[in-house]
């Protein structure tokens, strides 16, 4: 059914024997059909026998070496392959050397050279294969070229002319009207590892040794944590040719953009965060502006996509035009003159092979009925979204002549489910219809194996080794959270919550996502999984992980925290209690204990505008820095911290904006937006108030960002009131100063600051990503804490004797 990868995914060209980047004769990855193959990054770069090229059969611009010289130098295959001559001479080379054939030569090319007779001149900005192929990606015209990735046996899709990309086989997606995509994938789906291998959730089996050893192995990641540094490789894949991109699979929740980078599936219909190539937007473009070319891809760089528009009968094509706001009169009267009531846009099926767009022609009509043509179109999305066609469910090929049609709202609704809809949402559909509406042509016997579990309504079956395990592969979840199947699979952690049945896999601890309930795969009142990074093999998180399978010990459901992550002012449970009741411990001796709290704290973070003792002592008695509101200037700053209450707003006279520091962290809300408890409150995300503003009885915690920005943000409207002054004519989502004279678009970038620095009152860190992250100390000095506790020890021993 698959058939071998052969596209363009990166090139090289020749022009007048220079290597450039804007014509190509080179292809990453090919089938047998293909030569003069270079070995680079464990891939194969080679030249197509199809497109013209100089044919040099000397060695003019290198150095010609017998294999017999080469062989007599005890020269090997790995040292060809450092010298990037091309794979198939390596080939023939070490075919000598095993068999004695032919003795043939390698022609060993300059450093800026490259190719079996050192034809390709490399530019001296760009002397590798990795700088060249990089610089051809930056050009997003190169992008547009490099979206032709197919398969060999050009098994066409019916959601538009772009064949199927290898990755959009067997992803669950139909593309194809019949079915060939994903005919007999369940196969692979239910087919089960050897008892010393790892199951990817691609089915993929990869030996148990590389499971969470900070390395991707299986093509969809899923044989490691969901950590940053491991995921943000991926980041680069538009831009760049790794190795790591080019085999990377997309989670049954996305969609491939053909190049490693995935994005939600539900980009597909609100396009919010497209591909960089802009594949998601194939045969629709101008949605977003851009103009679609012959080929279906979008052209980002000017209109010249669109062919013209005089002398054609083409009603989708006037409707293009006035979508990317060109020559809007023209395509209006266009519209008028050549298209019916409804409009099809795309002119094919889109996303799926029976979903398809309309456009209301008397909604268009009428938007420019009084010849206001400077005006871009107001509603540029459909009206309507219909299903209606030909498609296969469950193994048989229906036709259905009476389809449904949502609005483009309701369209939009569909981007809550868990992944792709449409397939299950037009067989749902038949399956409610009456049987006269429905034409059989062909059915296909479907294949169900014992060990495996039927969605509710759905005939294609899923592996049970899918039940309870974080992941939605039922589109209503019934697949998770399933008490029927309390099946206690390795590599699955417990929530909090005993109530309900719910796990969720390894790999989703700690990703900043709450698939459990109750949030304790994030936070949970032993752990804080946040901070427990399998970033490295070697690291102790990652022996955790992988215990499943080295001595059969369920660690990860029994961790608790270890003792030195108490009271070192981190939270690091969700109840807190690991820095409460700290006035006993006792701290490393390079740390400062807080007097009141008894935390320990580093000695450094004195006075750097961090609460680092819950009380904020440690910002006590600190030298007054020009950044300040001067406001901030009635407060003792021996024993208070600054703080604008009621009573302050209300006769700023009789107060004074300042609160005693043995008020913070008292759980009493003294200041507006909590901030005395930025260290004690805790939002609904489970996470302390920091930087973030309360409101509304503290049930919303806001980002610092929309803090007197001119837009009401609370139903209390605190978020405003705070700063006491009137705004005048400064626009929306800028900050007033309280002079009425000065607006700031950017209230705590430090570029346009207020005269008396009242923007700067309620601004983070300026040096941290999030509240206090440089605070937390992942690689623990476990070693200098369990020496102080036994110095303590040997005192007390000494004390005693006495």
């Amino acid at each position: 059914m698959l058939g071998i990868l052969c596209g363009i995914l990166i090139f090289f060209s020749q022009y007048d024997n220079t290597v450039t980047t804007n014509s190509f004769e080179w292809i990453l990855y090919s089938h047998n059909g293909y030569d003069n193959c270079l070995l680079y990054d464990q891939r194969l770069f080679c030249r197509d026998h199809d497109l013209s090229s100089n044919n040099i059969s000397s060695c003019t611009q290198g150095t010609t070496w017998y294999f017999s010289t080469l062989k007599d130098s005890s020269i090997t295959t790995d040292d060809l392959l450092k010298w990037r001559i091309p794979f198939e001479t390596i080939e023939r080379y070490a075919d000598y050397l095993d068999n004695n054939s032919a003795n043939s030569f390698i022609c060993n090319c300059t450093h800026n050279r490259i190719g079996a007779t050192c034809q390709y001149l490399l530019s001296v900005n760009l002397s590798t294969i990795a700088e060249l192929s990089k610089d051809q990606l930056r050009d997003p015209i190169v992008r547009e070229v490099i979206l032709h990735t197919c398969l060999v046996d050009m098994m066409k899709c019916n959601t538009g002319l772009l064949c199927l990309e290898w990755r959009q086989v067997c992803d669950g997606i139909v593309q194809r009207d019949n079915g060939a995509d994903e005919i007999e994938c369940h196969a692979f789906e239910l087919q089960n590892c050897a008892s010393d291998d790892f199951q990817c959730r691609n089915s993929m089996c990869i030996p148990n040794e590389f499971l969470f050893d900070g390395k991707i192995d299986c093509m969809d990641s899923s044989d490691e944590q969901e950590v940053d540094r491991i995921q943000k490789i991926f980041g680069s894949c538009p831009t760049t040719t790794i190795w790591e991109c080019e085999e990377r699979l997309c989670r049954k929740d996305e969609f491939s953009c053909g190049d490693g980078q995935c994005i939600h599936w539900s980009n597909l219909i609100h396009h919010q965060y497209s591909c960089k190539n802009t594949r998601d937007l194939a045969y629709q473009c101008e949605l977003q502006e851009f103009p679609t070319v012959a080929n279906g891809i979008c052209r980002q760089n000017g209109l010249s996509g669109l062919p013209p528009l005089q002398n054609s009968t083409s009603c989708s094509l006037g409707l293009r035009y006035l979508l990317v706001g060109s020559q809007r009169k023209v395509s209006w009267n266009h519209i008028i003159n050549y298209c019916p009531d409804f409009i099809q846009y795309p002119e094919q099926s889109v996303l799926s092979p029976v979903l398809k767009m309309f456009y209301n022609k008397s909604r268009i009509v009428s938007f420019y009925a009084g010849q206001n043509f400077g005006l871009p179109l107001l509603k540029r999305t459909p009206d309507l979204i219909c299903l209606n066609g030909t498609f296969i469910c469950n193994g048989t090929l229906i036709t259905s002549t009476n389809g449904t049609c949502w609005s483009f709202e309701r369209y939009l609704s569909f981007a809550d489910l868990p992944f792709f809809p449409f397939s299950y949402l037009f067989c749902q559909m038949v399956k409610n219809q009456l049987q006269n509406s429905l034409s059989r042509e062909y059915s296909q016997p479907l294949i169900i194996k014992s060990q495996s579990f039927i969605c509710n309504q759905f005939v294609y079956p899923i592996a049970i080794r899918r039940i309870n395990d974080g992941y939605i592969d039922c589109l209503f979840g019934e697949d998770e959270q399933h008490d029927q199947y309390n099946i206690a699979l390795p590599y699955r952690y417990r929530c909090s919550d005993l109530s309900v049945t719910q796990y969720v896999s390894y790999q989703q601890l700690g990703n900043g996502i709450e698939e459990c309930a109750d949030g304790s795969d994030e936070l949970s009142n032993a752990f804080n999984w946040h901070y427990f990074r399998c970033d490295f093999g070697e690291e102790y998180p990652c022996w955790v992980f992988r215990s499943a399978y080295i001595d059969n010990t369920d660690r990860v459901n029994n961790m608790r925290l270890p003792f030195h992550r108490y009271c070192d002012s981190i939270r690091d449970t969700r109840d807190g209690h690991d820095e409460k009741n700290c006035s006993q411990w006792v701290c490393p001796q390079d740390m400062y204990q807080c007097r009141t709290t008894g935390q320990c704290i580093n000695k450094d973070d004195f006075c750097d505008g961090d609460f680092d003792c819950d009380n904020g002592e440690d910002e006590l008695n600190c030298s007054i820095t020009k950044t300040r509101w001067i406001l901030e200037n009635q407060c003792n700053n021996t024993r208070e911290h600054f703080c604008i209450t009621q009573h302050f707003l209300i006769n700023q006279t009789l107060h004074r904006p300042c609160i005693d520091y043995w008020k913070v962290s008292d759980g009493q809300l003294d200041c507006m937006g909590g901030r005395d408890e930025r260290n004690f409150f805790v939002c609904p995300d489970h996470q302390i108030l920091g930087d973030r503003f309360l409101c509304d009885n503290a049930t919303k915690c806001l980002s610092h960002t929309v803090i007197c920005n001119g837009i009401i943000d609370c139903y209390d409207q605190t978020d405003e009131l705070i700063c006491f002054w009137t705004r005048h004519k400064c626009y929306i989502y800028t900050f007033a100063c309280y002079n009425n004279k000065t607006c700031t678009a950017d209230r705590c970038t430090y570029k346009t600051n207020c005269p008396n620095n009242e923007n700067l009152f309620w601004c983070p860190n300026p040096y941290e990503s999030s509240y206090r992250i440089s605070k937390v100390r992942r690689r623990s000095n476990y070693l200098l804490f369990c020496e102080n506790v036994e110095l303590s020890n040997t005192i007390y021993l000494n004390f005693n004797q006495l």
